[in-house]
């Protein structure tokens, strides 16, 4: 968090104690709604944080933005408010196991939900039950889940975290497939360009276009 505002100035620009900034950042308390729109609105204007990305993915450094701890910090507050916006109650989280995952994780721990784990092939889990492939030819991803008693499944409602080092024109194909397992399924990507256009995805950090 250092990298853009110590706890201290963001305590003294949104007039809220620093202990409790650094508990909300690092997932140890949820904020009120109030203070949640503040740290958000904040963030989102921020000219420090929106230069900083716009720079990364001027150049498609998405593994320098995995890799950034502070960033992901941000990027998982963020999303995590958005999706208590829209449904504070998901039965499961599903995530890609990759480094991105940590934000998934995050929210399923706040939100209490249980967590189904994505591997792309070769990385495979053992007693995998439930390959998904998405997409066609070339542009085809496969996902493969360890997921059990799927007739349960059904009857759930799922948040599907998209990862940041997945296209996001893939997340519609991801739901389309998802919605055969689940009763309701949400995507929710953490990073969006301000010129995408669909309501289906709930967006996390908006970059301009």
């Amino acid at each position: 968090m250092h990298k853009f505002y110590t706890y201290k100035e963001l305590s003294k620009k949104l007039s809220i104690p620093q202990s409790m900034i650094s508990r909300y950042i690092r997932g140890h308390n949820l904020p009120s709604e109030y203070h949640a729109d503040a740290i958000i609105d904040f963030f989102m204007k921020s000219s420090i944080v929106r230069d900083y990305l716009g720079k990364l993915l001027s150049r498609g450094a998405i593994d320098e933005i995995v890799s950034d701890n502070d960033l992901l910090e941000i990027l998982a507050f963020i999303s995590l408010e958005k999706a208590r916006k829209i449904d504070p109650v998901f039965d499961y989280i599903v995530i890609i196991n990759d480094i991105s995952s940590f934000i998934g994780l995050r929210i399923a721990s706040q939100l209490r939900a249980k967590v189904i784990v994505g591997f792309i092939p070769p990385l495979v889990p053992p007693g995998a039950d439930l390959c998904i492939t998405i997409g066609q030819y070339i542009n085809s991803l496969t996902i493969c889940l360890k997921a059990r008693n799927i007739g349960k499944l059904r009857r759930s409602s799922a948040l599907f975290v998209h990862p940041l080092t997945l296209p996001l024109e893939y997340s519609i194909h991801v739901k389309s497939k998802l919605m055969d397992f689940f009763g309701n399924i949400r995507i929710l990507a953490p990073l969006c360009n301000s010129n995408l256009d669909d309501e289906k995805i709930i967006c996390g950090f908006i970059t301009e276009s």
